[in-house]
């Protein structure tokens, strides 16, 4: 683009600015612009012209600039007109634009597309995740960019009103592993945006085993700068909004535990006294829970004892840890469901215990047999009276051979749900938030459990068929 072709491009845009009257200022204010105010008279304009500004300059005319772009000429001998400030900055010209000041909207025009790049914050801001385990590194996000020659260094504050000081609260943890010039999503004003900065990730101390599973401190963060050309370096510090939980999974997994055992010591015995009254078949206090009501154990009893065990010790687990309840993964929510579901459809299907099938092994010819009851009486069971046993789980009775068979689709379901559990319990212990389940898995679940659940319709028809 000629210089005088950028002279009627900006000028034209400052045409407006004349018709008001200004005081002549000898410089722009620090952060604005200086405006030319009116055209020489060497310089016409021209209404017909497409950008509706000034039209080219004769031959020795001098220019003058706005932003460091040509703005208007000046004719030789003539006096510069006069600068009116303009508090508004200078627009830099669009990516593969020949203008330096872009268009205003047309009326009605759409809005430009929101821009994708990274947003930089004017003030450094602190990210840290809350729940985070002391026995993995603490990871945090500022936006600013640091260096390691800057020495950044982490420590915590808390209040105590009525425990102790943690250890955490002694020291100063330095040589953190940082990458700078990192993007990371982060809310700002309830939006989520993709901001720029610096990833940080400390190395705390062991923590005592306690009785607290958590402490709640708040992280700040101190780096030193070059602040003045000497060399001299001047100390910063970013504490971060709110304070945060930093669990110790050791004290956790102990009160995890005590309450799994305190739970399953009164499911025993509640199944203790239960199993005195049960005359149809040999239980076994341990599996009654379990145990259908044809003495053979129940697969989609033991899914969902599993699965209740399983969801409901990592949610008290990571409830200590982080002092609330957990975010639950929908995925979860569906496998359980589907545990649900299989239990109540199956249950429709449960054969009667008039109907069950015999046992697999011919108990001892014996006239009766008698177990301990309620009261310390001997109550009578019926000679050859089934009793449950761990192969039940995989294996049901084919009516038309009159013999035990292993079940494909029981098996399946078995590995399933043993896979899944295994994933699940170390996927979140070691990611420090309970595992969402990809959709997959849950799929073909799923598909095992219907597998199942089909088995068990030809089954009853064969039954009753007999």
């Amino acid at each position: 683009m000629t210089q005088s072709r950028r002279a009627s491009v900006g000028l034209g845009v400052l045409l407006p600015l004349f018709a008001t009257p200004g005081v002549a200022d000898s410089a722009a204010p620090t952060g604005s612009a200086a405006l030319v105010a009116a055209p020489s008279a060497s310089a016409t304009v021209n209404p017909t012209s497409s950008g509706g500004g000034i039209c080219a300059t004769p031959p020795g005319c001098t220019f003058l600039t706005f932003c460091g772009h040509t703005a208007a000429a000046v004719a030789p001998g003539a006096a510069p007109p006069r600068a009116v400030s303009q508090t508004a900055p200078c627009m830099p010209a669009a990516v593969g634009s020949e203008s330096p000041v872009q268009d205003a909207p047309k009326s009605g025009a759409p809005s430009s597309a929101p821009s994708t790049k990274p947003v930089v914050a004017e003030e450094a801001v602190m990210y840290v995740r809350d729940g985070q385990l002391r026995s993995q590194l603490f990871k945090i996000f500022v936006t600013t960019q640091l260096e390691p020659n800057m020495a950044p260094e982490l420590s915590f504050v808390g209040g105590h009103l009525l425990t102790q000081k943690s250890n955490l609260e002694a020291g100063h943890f330095g040589k953190p592993i940082m990458a700078s010039h990192q993007i990371r999503p982060v809310t700002i004003d309830g939006a989520e945006v993709q901001a720029s900065g610096t990833v940080l990730m400390f190395e705390l101390p062991p923590a005592k085993f306690d009785f607290k599973s958590a402490v709640r401190l708040l992280p700040i963060l101190t780096w030193s700068e070059r602040a003045t050309p000497d060399g001299h370096r001047v100390e910063r510090k970013l504490i971060a909004n709110d304070e945060v939980y930093l669990g110790n999974i050791g004290t956790a997994a102990f009160w995890t535990a005590a309450m799994v055992a305190t739970i399953t010591a009164l499911l025993l015995g509640w199944s203790t006294s239960k199993s005195k009254a049960i005359r149809t078949f040999n239980p076994k206090p341990w599996l009654l829970l379990i145990t259908g009501p044809d003495g053979y154990l129940s697969l989609w009893r033991a899914q969902l004892m599993i699965w209740t065990f399983a969801v409901a010790s990592l949610v008290f687990l990571f409830g200590l840890l982080q002092l609330k309840v957990p975010t639950i993964p929908e995925s979860l929510v569906s496998l359980m469901g589907l545990s649900l579901a299989t239990g109540v459809l199956g249950k429709m299907g449960q054969p009667s215990p008039s109907k069950a099938p015999p046992p697999p092994e011919p108990a001892q010819p014996t006239a009766s047999a008698t177990f301990q009851g309620a009261g310390g009486s001997l109550v009578p069971t019926q000679a050859g009276a089934v009793s449950p046993n761990w192969f039940d789980l995989i294996s049901t009775w084919n009516f038309d051979l009159q013999q035990v068979e292993l079940s494909i689709p029981k098996a399946q379901m078995v590995v399933w749900t043993l896979v899944v559990v295994v994933l699940f319990c170390v996927k979140s212990v070691l990611g420090g938030e309970l595992w969402v389940v990809p959709w997959e898995l849950v799929a073909l679940t799923g598909f095992s459990q219907a597998g199942y659940l089909g088995d068990k319709v030809v089954v009853q028809r064969q039954q009753q068929q007999k």
